[in-house]
């Protein structure tokens, strides 16, 4: 089974799995992902999976046996009412590790075990940068895969605002408080 950070109060029908597009430990998506868990607290179950050692996808191996690490992302996001991505910006773009995951994940498309889950997309950078690029190119992709929440987030300047690995800036969090709500009652009223 995947390691997996996780809001253990939670108690809601609501079951999200996070998928957090930087590899690095520290990582201003992982800050913000951390902060998106505590401001949950008991309106749904956040866990977050370590994409980390995902291989590369290959089709030959996808056909003669799913390493055990994909099985288990697979079957997180299936056993999920909802997904929340947050990913920084490469050259304008979707980090490589996050698309090779993505790619793993909607795999058998379209039936995939993105299909009929909400998809809620955050960028997150430690710089003022705003990550438009990579929230309208993974918007897109997601409303192929899956029901892609059409307001996407941006939080700038993560390491200025956060300390012991957590925002806490007011007004970010506030922000963050207010995109969840709207991003859990879309998910939940889309579910009907």
């Amino acid at each position: 089974m995947l390691p997996m950070n996780q809001n253990p109060r939670s108690v809601s029908e609501l079951e999200i799995t996070g998928l957090v597009g930087s590899l690095r430990v520290a990582s201003s998506c992982r800050i913000v992902m951390d902060t998106m868990v505590d401001l949950l607290d008991d309106q749904a179950r956040l866990r977050v999976p370590d994409i980390r050692s995902v291989p590369p996808f290959d089709q030959d191996l996808e056909e003669s046996a799913i390493p055990p690490v994909v099985s288990d992302l697979k079957d997180a996001v299936r056993s999920s009412d909802a997904v929340l991505i947050v990913t920084p910006e490469y050259n304008w773009g979707i980090p490589g590790h996050l698309k090779n995951v993505l790619d793993w994940v909607s795999r058998p498309f379209p039936e995939g075990p993105f299909h009929g889950r909400a998809i809620g997309v955050v960028s997150a950078a430690a710089h003022p940068g705003t990550g438009d690029h990579v929230r309208a190119r993974l918007s897109e992709t997601m409303g192929v895969l899956g029901r892609a929440y059409p307001e996407t987030l941006s939080v700038p300047s993560v390491e200025s605002q956060s300390l012991d690995g957590r925002i806490v800036d007011p007004a970010t969090r506030h922000e963050l408080q207010e995109w969840l709500n709207g991003f859990l009652a879309w998910a939940r009223a889309s579910e009907d």
